[in-house]
């Protein structure tokens, strides 16, 4: 390894322990996605290679993976391989042991300047088939023709939490409890549940990377853990991922439920990260991003609130294609608005679908 590999390997290695956002987290992304991280100006940059396109339907994701919102187009046209380029214009903080400490002056606030310039050198590449920058602002170097949309990242304080139990529950409250979650390794039941849920969500086998190299995260992330929750008979009925990789900050990466989604459910896994997290020192954890509707749950118990601003922008930067334009169509007279971007220029904040935050949260599946 060159002393200059060497250099930047310990500086994206400074950037984790720093993170405060999941798109930091460097060894999560680099397993779960074929992203190649860069670091342009004072911002971090992921490129992936895109493969060739045919006219089919198509879901497209942003950098953020579990926190990734998407664009849906009915038909794309055809067109040849490229790179997606995904700007992160978050401030890179610097390390800090001290997992109580308050967070450091600064950590929201980057500068349009610092933006642009990371933008500037990303659109340097001549393959480059779409940009998306994820940012607290609106980056002034966007175009007209670009898609934006805004939400917040959320966290909650960690302190003696007891997990709250649903009355409605009835007799499942009897067999699940926080007592039966553990931290456990990867293992086939696990494999069989991402199966299910990706049978029933019909998602083909290479267009869900976060589900099926969960295990390769967990094996090379040592900071990165899995909760089981297991009800009689030991049947998994629910798992979730946290990440302490980051010196102050804790992250409540993902979970899948079998089944319906119950509040409960969710509840037990996260008392028990937060259980682990206090013992770890830490004082807050990331649970993602939402707004107002889709983070209510998580707002009394909990104490949830937003602590950072997260606006995404995406553009191609050739210019406005076929798939955008059909984002932007308003939704035929008598039916829900659909679509949640904007064009840039129109300067109207859109917050994402609570719905869709829910499903990001806890990834359910129906058992036959």
């Amino acid at each position: 390894m060159t002393q200059e590999a060497a250099a930047r390997d310990d500086f994206l290695s400074k950037v984790t322990r720093g993170a405060l956002i999941p798109q930091h987290l460097i060894p999560y992304l680099e397993a779960v996605s074929e992203f190649t991280p860069e670091v342009y100006g004072s911002c971090l940059v992921y490129f992936s290679e895109e493969k060739p396109k045919t006219p089919a339907k198509k879901s497209y994701s942003s950098a953020a993976v579990k926190y990734s919102s998407t664009f849906d187009a009915e038909e794309e046209e055809a067109a040849p391989a490229g790179t997606n380029a995904y700007v992160i214009g978050y401030p890179i903080n610097p390390s800090q042991e001290d997992k109580t400490a308050e967070l450091p002056e600064g950590y929201d606030q980057i500068t349009q300047e610092e933006l642009t310039e990371a933008i500037e050198m990303t659109l340097r590449r001549q393959d480059l088939s779409r940009i998306t920058v994820i940012s607290p602002v609106h980056p002034e170097a966007a175009p007209g023709w670009a898609l934006c949309q805004n939400a917040a990242f959320w966290q909650i304080p960690i302190e003696p939490l007891k997990a709250p139990v649903s009355k409605k529950l009835g007799f499942v409250k009897h067999m699940l409890s926080k007592e039966n979650v553990t931290q456990e390794k990867w293992g086939q039941d696990h494999e069989i549940l991402v199966s299910k849920y990706m049978a029933n969500a019909k998602i083909p086998a290479d267009g869900a990377p976060v589900y099926t190299r969960i295990k390769e995260y967990l094996k090379s992330c040592p900071d990165a853990a899995l909760f089981s929750l297991r009800g009689a008979y030991s049947r998994l009925e629910a798992f979730a991922v946290a990440d302490f990789s980051s010196c102050h900050t804790a992250f409540y990466m993902f979970s899948l439920i079998a089944g319906r989604p119950s509040p409960s459910t969710v509840q037990y896994l996260m008392t028990a990260i937060a259980q682990e997290a206090g013992q770890r020192g830490y004082s807050r954890m990331n649970v993602g991003l939402g707004n107002e509707q889709s983070m209510s749950f998580l707002q009394g118990h909990w104490k949830a609130k937003p602590f950072l601003t997260y606006t995404e922008t995406s553009w191609n930067p050739h210019g406005l294609t076929k798939a955008d334009e059909e984002l932007l169509k308003p939704a035929p007279k008598g039916q829900p608005q659909k679509n949640i971007y904007m064009r840039s220029e129109a300067g109207i904040e859109k917050k994402p679908d609570w719905k869709d935050m829910l499903k990001s949260l806890f990834w359910p599946i129906k058992r036959k």
